[in-house]
């Protein structure tokens, strides 16, 4: 660290005094006084949080744990003073812009990227905020934070610091990196605007969320693991894991298996599964190895793997991954707790993709129970669930319901997060899906743009929550018939993933396989081909052992071959389709009835009936078995069958 530090102030005498004294005199409890003095510490770690450097954050992460333990305990003994309330000041100079966000986020929580000094005299602020600057657009803000010491109590982490800062004619008050703010009016005195704000423990919970997250996946509270997982959870994946990979080769006191279980949640996420169940399962082993066994992690492991094995479309398999993780946390906690809750529902998840509609909405609601049971009515996780729920009732053409379900979760991650937050796109982008069933396209289309600049001002570089919403406008304007338009945001989606992933990816197929579907429904069939061929080519160089694209896909060029009548060609295309989803669900899976009833069709225009009648009595076994209640393509199946018996 030192000599990086040198390094990057060489040629800065004050700097690299600062350095010299540094690799001297430095002790762990000296680490908020060192950050005060403004040096190169406080420069290269606020440069880090703020641009977001894996690099220097890997460089300081043994003082920025010295500077949280600095943090804890200066904290306490405020907690330990007589004071009850606190008032703290902080000046700024807003830009037009950032303080017409701040408008629109009253009553909003808000949060710092970095840490947080302010002063509790409101003089020395004032006479700060009331300087002239160079730009006439500036704001001139004054920040007046109260804090409720007895309320906050151990919740955020903020200190008096006076006594460390130097400062003699004021006093100074210092936040923590993860403090959260909320924004209780917004008034004009003058020339200047006072911001009053109360330190949140409702958007503490956020934060308190994200660490427990990574409490229950590594029992670890490693500052280490914490940056990464931090970088990771920006969906800066090469970041994270270059992060990791040096974590795990320097390794000496650090928790291997919380590092290698990182690792596997990077390549999980870029869809490298091999390497993925690498590191999960030598994780597991160290987990179950350990002495005494690490239950609780090895849970979150099984969960993992499971979740793994359902992007595989290995549903069976990942059903029995995730009660075995159910069955372990039952068994560490008889009377439930929330990871349990997020068992239950993942064994939800999983059934819904087997089509078990009854049994996965028993499992939603055993988890919607637990976690209302183990939070508070505004938690995140609920929201989680009954959004899906709300995606349960809408496959079953339960509109109403799903809506119901729908607004409840928007209307609690309404109250955590800023009307701008990505968090608030989710449940527009469920509200669509829902006004979609509907036919009420206009109004859909309403709330994916919503969502998308909501998305695109968070994200304005591109991000997968970006291709997503690009990706549903384009469905939309394809179910309309609108053509040319769903092709335009197919395009900007696919150039996104292109720009994300260089060398492939199965979203990219995905969103190829679109666009070929769009170009089918115009009829453009050699278009639509070359488009299923470019994503069949790329997930089978990804997947060579097969994934659901694959049989997609194929399928779907069975039928552009099948509406220009060439028959030979399409019942091929069929055929190996049906071999695909065999392989991927030797039990049967519901996408195996259409492909049946396709290749049947096929010999019936073939002149063949009774290998026609063949197939789709398979077609209609499978059909029954899997939704014996929808009468969609069954009522086809069931008119094929009773035409050919005719015939027969």
């Amino acid at each position: 660290m030192i000599q990086a530090c040198r390094e990057y102030y060489d040629g800065n005498t004050n700097e690299m005094k600062f350095i010299d004294d540094f690799e001297k005199n430095y002790r762990s409890e000296d680490a908020i006084v060192w950050y005060l003095k403004r040096s190169f510490v406080y420069k290269l770690i606020t440069k880090a949080l703020r641009t977001r450097d894996m690099d220097l954050l890997c460089m300081f992460r043994f003082f920025i744990d010295d500077l949280t333990e600095n943090f804890r305990h200066e904290h306490e003994k405020l907690l330990s003073s007589k004071e009850k309330m606190l008032n703290a000041y902080r000046k700024v100079k807003l830009s037009k812009e950032e303080f017409d966000e701040l408008k629109e986020n009253q009553a909003k929580v808000i949060f710092t990227n970095g840490y947080f000094s302010t002063s509790m005299s409101k003089e020395f602020a004032l006479n700060f905020a009331l300087r002239t600057t160079k730009n006439n657009d500036d704001v001139s803000v004054l920040f007046h934070i109260q804090c409720n010491i007895e309320q906050i109590h151990e919740n955020v982490l903020f200190a008096s610091v006076n006594q460390l800062s130097g400062q003699q004619d004021h006093l100074v008050v210092l936040f923590d990196s993860n403090a959260c703010f909320q924004i209780e009016s917004i008034e004009k005195h003058a020339a200047l605007y006072i911001i009053k704000m109360n330190l949140s423990t409702q958007g503490q919970q956020i934060t308190k969320n994200f660490i427990e997250l990574i409490l229950n996946e590594t029992e670890e509270m490693s500052i280490s693991i914490i940056l990464g997982r931090l970088f990771y959870d920006l969906y800066e994946y090469d970041k994270s894991q270059k992060y990791f990979q040096r974590l795990l080769n320097d390794s000496n006191d650090e928790d291997r298996a919380g590092i290698e279980f990182s690792i596997g949640k990077i390549h999980h996420m870029k869809d490298e599964w091999d390497q993925a169940r690498e590191y999960y399962d030598r994780t597991y082993e160290h987990m179950i190895k350990t002495k005494p066994a690490r239950m609780k992690g090895a849970a979150q492991v099984l969960q993992n793997i499971g979740s793994l094995l359902v992007r595989q479309t290995k549903y069976d398999e990942a059903l029995n991954c995730n009660l075995r993780a159910l069955t372990i946390r039952q068994i560490l906690h008889p009377a439930g707790d929330v990871d349990t809750a997020t068992s239950l529902r993942k064994m939800g998840d999983i059934l819904v993709k087997q089509l078990k509609y009854t049994e996965a909405m028993d499992y939603y609601q055993q988890a919607l129970k637990m976690i209302e049971k183990f939070n508070s009515a505004g938690h995140v996780d609920i929201a989680v669930i009954l959004n899906q729920i709300s995606q349960l009732l809408l496959q079953q053409k339960k509109s109403d319901e799903a809506t119901d379900y729908c607004q409840r979760a928007l209307k609690i991650r309404g109250k955590l997060y800023p009307s701008d937050h990505p968090n608030m796109a989710i449940s527009l982008i469920n509200i669509r899906m829902i006004l979609e069933c509907q036919r009420k396209y206009d109004e859909a289309m309403g709330y994916y743009q919503q969502a998308l600049k909501i998305i695109e001002k968070f994200y304005p570089s591109g991000h997968t929550d970006t291709v997503l919403t690009l990706n549903r406008i384009g469905y939309t304007f394809s179910q309309q018939k609108k053509y040319d338009e769903a092709m335009d945001y197919y395009q900007r989606a696919l150039e996104i993933r292109q720009k994300l992933y260089p060398d492939g990816h199965a979203d990219i197929a995905s969103i190829l396989h679109s666009m070929g579907i769009v170009s089918k429904k115009q009829s453009k069939y050699g278009e639509a081909m070359g488009y299923f061929q470019r994503a069949l080519k790329m997930i089978e160089t990804l997947y060579p052992t097969g994934h659901d694209l694959t049989a997609t896909s194929l399928q779907n060029m069975g039928a552009a071959k099948f509406d220009q009548a060439e028959f030979g060609l399409s019942l091929y295309y069929y055929e190996q389709s049906l071999k695909v989803r065999q392989n991927l669900n030797p039990s049967g899976h519901v996408d195996m009835s259409a492909i049946l009833y396709m290749i049947g069709c096929c010999h019936e225009k073939q002149k063949n009936p009774k290998k026609a009648l063949q197939f789709h009595q398979q077609a209609l076994d499978i059909y029954e078995k899997s939704l014996p209640n929808d009468d969609g393509l069954r009522q086809k199946i069931v008119n094929s069958i009773h035409r050919l018996s005719i015939v027969k």
